[in-house]
């Protein structure tokens, strides 16, 4: 494990932005690794899908680097850049999901793509007023109330079409 002043100088010298290939559990946030936050995923939220269980925990993982820059009372610029980093993985994560749906034939695609641009609005929202004011805690209870039920009652309710198939999807994928 590396000491703090290791991840200071990892962090100043831009190989913290090492996030950007490709979302790698090394990582580091703060003081501990990546993966000491993993804890946060449990695996009642698991949707049964490897893949779609694999982003959600990375989804945790940005969150733990949101946490990471309010729980060591950084400048809002530090948490801007880490919503900023959740809101790229959201995205990506978002649409291997609306993908998926519209594959299977979701029959709720509509009212669950809706939540995912609600979500994403509302870390732009966040993002923009971490620079002006202090929005840490309603960061913090706003991304671990909203994600925690979006896997355990949304994502969950697609899980199903996607592991059985659905037998009204075409061969093209159209909804």
């Amino acid at each position: 494990m590396l000491t703090r002043e290791e991840n200071d100088l990892i962090t100043r010298s831009g190989a913290g932005l090492a996030w950007h290939a490709r979302w790698r559990r090394t990582i580091l946030c703060g003081r501990y690794p990546i993966e000491a936050w993993k804890m946060l995923w449990t695996h009642d939220m698991s949707v049964g899908i490897p893949e779609i269980d694999e982003q959600h925990q990375e989804l945790f993982a940005c969150l733990a680097r949101v946490e990471a820059a309010i729980d060591e009372k950084q400048q809002g610029s530090a948490v801007f850049f880490a919503l900023d980093q959740l809101a790229d993985y959201a995205r990506i994560h978002f649409a291997v999901e609306e993908i998926e749906m519209r594959i299977h034939r979701y029959p709720d695609f509509d009212a669950h793509v809706r939540e995912h641009r609600t979500f994403e609005s509302r870390i732009k929202q966040f993002s923009e007023e971490a620079l002006h004011r202090n929005v840490f805690e309603e960061v913090r209870e706003f991304l671990k109330d909203c994600l925690v039920e979006h896997i355990k009652v949304a994502d969950k309710a697609y899980a199903p079409y996607l592991v059985a198939g659905n037998p009204k999807a075409g061969a093209d994928g159209d909804v």
